[in-house]
């Protein structure tokens, strides 16, 4: 059994949230689980560096949405710095005079969820970070990227023990499981996000933390 004081969504998409919510493994909000986009190099800058620049005003440029044809309840911005997009947070566009005041709500709830993040590693002993890939985003090229970000990771917080799980998405239909180093691990596998499906992406990681009987500890539990 694998308890963890806290399982934190890395990325790349929202899905990752959704899917750690939907099994009862997190039970907060944090800073990356709505925001698409970017590295898991630039994903892991931002965290050790207390989320510094990462949200700027000058940096955010409004961009088209996935889909126009669907009427939407958010604009659609990107970090250009950062290549993060956030599809899932303001409801006006930049040249509207009420942009500003979105802006500031956005930004004072984002805040919020980085202090919490940072200080719920900090006081806990066993964290989980996992990353499921989006297929149609960037992928790690190297184990290397996964033993740069847990090292910055563990050097940014050295009193607790912090574990990498990382979902890569490729052809491969049978699943291939790999100790990368110690406190690492990537899984690599095919996997589509359509509950119909035997690949969907909810049920793999429901089976891997079945599997390796992965739960939260109580020290954050409401």
């Amino acid at each position: 059994m694998m308890h963890f004081d806290v399982i934190v969504p890395f990325g790349t998409s929202c899905m990752c949230s959704d899917i750690l919510r939907e099994q009862g493994l997190q039970m907060y909000s944090y800073p990356f689980d709505w925001v698409g986009g970017g590295t898991l190099e630039t994903r892991t800058n931002i965290l050790v560096n207390d989320f510094k620049d990462w949200l700027n005003y000058d940096d955010l440029v409004q961009i088209e949405p996935l889909d126009n044809l669907k009427t939407r309840k958010f604009k659609d911005f990107l970090n250009v710095k950062t290549c993060m997009t956030f599809r899932h947070h303001f409801s006006v566009d930049k040249n509207s005079p009420n942009f500003i005041e979105d802006y500031s709500t956005v930004k004072e709830k984002y805040t919020r969820r980085a202090e919490r993040l940072k200080h719920q590693i900090q006081q806990s002993d066993n964290v989980l970070m996992i990353t499921i890939e989006t297929p149609n985003r960037y992928k790690i090229k190297h184990v290397q990227e996964l033993l740069l970000a847990h090292n910055m990771l563990a050097k940014k917080f050295s009193m607790t023990n912090i574990q990498l799980l990382y979902i890569k998405h490729s052809d491969n239909k049978n699943m291939k499981c790999s100790n990368v180093y110690n406190n690492i691990q990537m899984i690599d596998r095919f996997y589509t996000n359509d509950p119909s499906s035997n690949y969907d992406i909810a049920l793999l990681v429901h089976n891997i933390f079945q599997a390796y009987d992965i739960r939260l500890s109580q020290k954050f539990c409401r």
